[in-house]
């Protein structure tokens, strides 16, 4: 009895101190934010945008307000858009009234303003950034606003030169005064830039720049340009995120970088600041003052205390990386009607394009340009698309896009099993292109997701085929609940290092919330890792049986697939290893004396702060002198900038040495090195050469020697030769793979 008491009494204590702590946590209130950003010329600012709704998912702030700061239609209906997708189309929307500041700035801002809904039937419908900054600047408590700027500074001068007016009594200088608590800037160099060089949003209005330095009556925290370019993000986006999050393709349509590539994070680490301050992720220098020249450039001083601080870098740059890209990645989605193309990044990689028959690249109609086409020739031919890494997909309708003569008979098939099986969706007879240049859409009934489809076309025409485009309808319906969850392979085989993928189906098809977390029953087994919307990559890794699980993000409805994992087939003394954990998982298997390697990641070598090695790897342990030859029968077309061949290593670090040569797609052998961690890739260009091809690369040393064969019997002198600097006697060697 008195046991019981006591226990009564302790769980009545603990109650009572987890009450007081979750009142105490829940009496935080938000940070209120408005978000000033030049979002258009730059997929950064999208991110930026991804993390502010992530943050107001959390309730770590409240958002006031987006301002787009430069001129032009495309920024106010760009915000707009991103609001509304995120679910908070009410947030007000303001604009720069200037005729011609930074105008031709357009794309991505014009991308998302054209695919996506948003608010403005045209950008000039959206109010004056600074009347909307003062409206909702006097409704404010005081002290209460952290105003967060990622791009020039026309907006906020334009705000301190305002004078009374309607919306209040004070000035635009008075009214930041009382109402903003700090300005968060992303803007300078600190404290100078070596070279006098100037940061870009201060050098695009230096005028602006330098009146906010000068006249801005709060604190104000500057980013510069060095924090945010050493964290790099955006790649998660695009292989994690569903296919549509207009981020993601926003990232991938960037001229900057290519689809999976990351960018600086600039603009997000101001946002991230304003709502959580410096925590671990940085320190601050002493207040001082800074000062703007005519030209944009700037120094700082501490002795003078202007209120102006710099973040400086306290925890290394993956950490702040994986809290960005967390943010970034999980920002919840609102209702949306959107007709997503499966194959919008097929050139990149991200997808196998082919052809039968027919004349010029397959590639010219999955290009995303109607300046080049695929001809169907006059016995006919097809055209296919395979979805990346067994994705699935329910096309909807697709779109057939000609230049001069377009195609009068065709049918569309798919196939769910690899081109085992086919079924029709769509045949026509007798078509015609009225307009050149004017895509033809056609809508069929499907619900089935199929991971290849086939253009067939018929014999005789001579049509051209500018541009394809398969879409599939997403509609997510605010009020409507997963009901179900279904998976393409309730059982499924594989054997360690061996990979399959899971493609769910979430009832019904308008569910708002279609968002599925994959748990593996023993990860020891299989694991398992999503990827894109409703498919997971399962990976063996020891023989035995688990379960994988699709549960809706609620928890109410869950599939589960039995995964039987056999021992692995490769012969006794070879390792598979992936190096630098590639977002999407690779595998090795052995059959009849051939090697099947298959690796993701981005590159072989590495890419200034961020992007070191990454991909899949198939060795045995080597000591000292040696060579390894290998006939490489085949090379998937995915990106043409893949590469697979042979390697001597050091080790799996991300930093090791090594001597590769390795073959694109293109048919370019290319001999590449790392003799230190610094190296960014040297490489020598060895040729091109077809398919299959056998590859030796031989160490004596310190020297490389690198020779191709067409019989692997007779190899003639070295195409290339690379003397290293003294790398160790022990090494892994053997074949290698990366999607890039």
């Amino acid at each position: 009895m008195r046991l019981k008491t006591f226990n009564f009494a302790c769980h009545l204590v603990l109650a009572l101190w987890l009450a007081a702590f979750q009142s105490l946590a829940a009496g935080v209130a938000p940070v209120s934010v408005i978000l000033d950003t030049d979002i258009g010329p730059d997929c950064g600012d999208m991110g930026a945008v991804a993390l502010l709704h992530a943050l107001a998912d959390k309730g770590e702030i409240k958002i006031l307000a987006t301002m787009n700061c430069i001129s032009g239609e495309w920024g106010a209906r760009g915000l707009s858009a991103l609001n509304t997708f995120y679910g908070r189309p009410e947030i007000p929307v303001g604009t720069l009234k200037h005729p011609d500041f930074l105008a031709d700035r357009r794309g991505i801002g014009e991308l998302i303003g054209t695919r996506y809904t948003h608010s403005f039937p045209d950008g000039k419908s959206a109010p004056d950034a600074t009347a909307l900054y003062r409206q909702i600047l006097s409704q404010q408590p005081d002290g209460s606003v952290a105003l967060v700027a990622v791009g020039p500074l026309k907006n906020l001068a334009n705000l301190l030169r305002s004078g009374p007016d309607e919306l209040s009594p004070l000035s635009g200088k008075e009214l930041v005064g009382k109402k903003v608590s700090e300005l968060s800037c992303m803007g300078g160099w600190y404290p100078k830039h070596p070279n006098g060089r100037e940061e870009w949003n201060f050098a695009q209005d230096p005028a602006s720049a330098r009146l906010v330095a000068e006249e801005w009556p709060t604190p104000i925290m500057f980013s510069d340009a060095e924090i945010g370019g050493g964290v790099m993000t955006g790649r998660r986006l695009a292989l994690e995120a569903p296919e549509y999050n207009p981020v993601a393709i926003m990232y991938g349509l960037f001229p900057d970088i290519r689809y999976g590539d990351d960018r600086e994070s600039w603009d997000q680490l101001s946002i991230l600041y304003s709502a959580r301050g410096l925590r671990d992720y940085w320190t601050a220098t002493l207040p001082g003052r800074l000062m703007v020249n005519e030209k944009g450039g700037n120094s700082f001083i501490t002795t003078e205390n202007r209120g102006h601080r710099f973040i400086r870098k306290k925890a290394r740059s993956s950490v702040v990386e994986e809290v960005v890209e967390d943010l970034m990645l999980h920002a919840k989605e609102g209702p949306l009607v959107y007709e997503h193309e499966i194959a919008l990044f097929a050139k990149d990689g991200f997808g196998a394009v082919s052809s039968q028959g027919g004349e010029g690249s397959a590639r010219n109609a999955f290009d995303r340009s109607g300046g080049s086409a695929w001809y169907t020739g006059k016995d006919g031919g097809w055209l296919e698309f395979q979805s990346p890494d067994g994705r699935a997909y329910p096309v909807t309708s697709y779109v057939i896009t000609s230049r001069h003569r377009g195609p009068q008979s065709w049918k569309l098939t798919a196939s769910a099993d690899d081109g085992t099986t086919w079924q029709i969706l769509d045949e026509q007879q007798n078509a015609t292109f009225h307009d050149a240049e004017k895509p033809r859409v056609h809508r069929i009934a499907n619900a089935v997701p199929f991971n290849r489809y086939r253009l067939t076309f018929a014999p005789g025409e001579n049509a051209d085929i500018a541009e394809i485009s398969l879409r599939e309808r997403v509609e997510n319906t605010a009020g409507i609940g997963v009901t179900a969850v279904r998976l393409d392979q309730p059982a499924l085989s594989l054997p360690v290092n061996g990979r399959a993928t899971l493609n769910a189906s979430v009832l019904p098809a308008n569910a708002l919330d279609k968002q599925l977390v994959w748990t593996s029953e023993q990860p020891g087994v299989a694991s398992v890792k999503r990827i894109g919307k409703n498919a997971a990559v399962v990976t063996g890794i020891s023989a035995g049986t688990c379960a994988i699980s699709a549960t809706s993000r609620d928890g109410g409805k869950v599939a589960v697939s039995r995964v039987i994992v056999t021992p692995s087939t490769l012969p006794v003394g070879w390792s598979y290893e992936e190096i630098n954990a590639p977002h999407v998982a690779g595998a090795a298997t052995h059959r009849d004396g051939i090697f099947t390697l298959i690796g993701g990641g981005s590159r072989l070598g590495r890419w200034w702060q961020r992007e070191f090695d990454q991909f899949s790897m198939l060795t045995q342990q080597h000591e000292g002198d040696g060579a390894i030859t290998a006939r490489i029968t085949s090379l998937d077309q995915g990106s043409q900038r893949a590469m697979g061949g042979v390697m001597f290593r050091e080790s799996t670090d991300r930093e090791s040495r090594f001597v590769a040569i390795g073959i694109q797609p293109s048919g370019e052998l290319i001999l590449t090195w790392r003799d230190k961690p610094d190296d960014e890739g040297p490489e020598k260009k060895l040729g091109k050469f077809p398919l299959p091809i056998h590859l030796k690369l031989t160490r004596s040393g310190d020297t490389y020697e690198a020779y191709t064969s067409a019989d692997g019997v007779e190899w003639g002198a070295p195409l290339g030769e690379h003397i290293s600097a003294s790398h160790v006697p022990a090494q892994k060697v053997g074949l290698w793979v990366t999607a890039k």
